[in-house]
């Protein structure tokens, strides 16, 4: 009996060691995912209006529940390059410690009008685990004064409705090339 626990004792020993020596803290498992500005994906926007972003949290861990995030960084960029280079341009919030995720304020650099530009973020988990940054997303701008006027028929008197105007269509052909930001399609 003696022979099989001196046996017994180094054997649970060994397993205890394995055991332990694999116990590592766990991988954060928050991440965030479908990165939006002004609530839409690549919106073209007023270079006048604030800007606002959204995302979401997602896991790998099936069993979670009641993701929480304990801080996030934003950063933006002018182009894709310096984004993926983490040369924020435009902005580093730095580590910002909120759970907030949506309708979070742009505090960058105002975006220049006719532009698109890029941002990604990654978040801290409950725990204070650092997730990898997020996909990239853009925003596009117009520009900064609109050129064109309302087509309608005048209204001279202010209390009177308006009657309806009727839809023109005309079909034209650019003389200079044009850019998405400015008509809000593909050239």
């Amino acid at each position: 009996m003696k022979i099989c626990m001196k046996l017994r004792t180094p054997f649970i020993l060994a397993a205890a060691v394995v055991l332990l020596g694999q116990a590592r803290p766990a991988a954060p498992t928050v991440s965030p995912t479908a990165l939006r500005t002004d609530g839409r994906i690549s919106p073209t926007l007023d270079p006048a209006d604030p800007i606002s972003l959204t995302w979401a949290l997602t896991t790998t861990d099936p069993a979670a529940r009641k993701l929480v995030q304990s801080g996030y960084q934003i950063l933006a960029a002018s182009s894709p390059d310096k984004l993926s280079e983490q040369q924020a341009d435009l902005w580093n919030s730095g580590r910002i410690a909120s759970a907030d995720s949506v309708l979070v304020a742009y505090a960058g650099k105002h975006p220049a009008p006719a532009s698109t530009d890029y941002w990604k973020l990654r978040v801290w988990d409950a725990a204070g685990a650092a997730s990898g940054w997020s996909q990239p997303a853009s925003w596009h701008t117009g520009p900064d004064r609109w050129p064109a006027k309302w087509i309608g028929f005048p209204n001279d008197d202010a209390n009177k409705t308006p009657e309806p105007a009727p839809q023109f269509r005309k079909t034209f052909t650019l003389a200079a090339p044009h850019h998405r930001e400015a008509l809000g399609t593909w050239s």
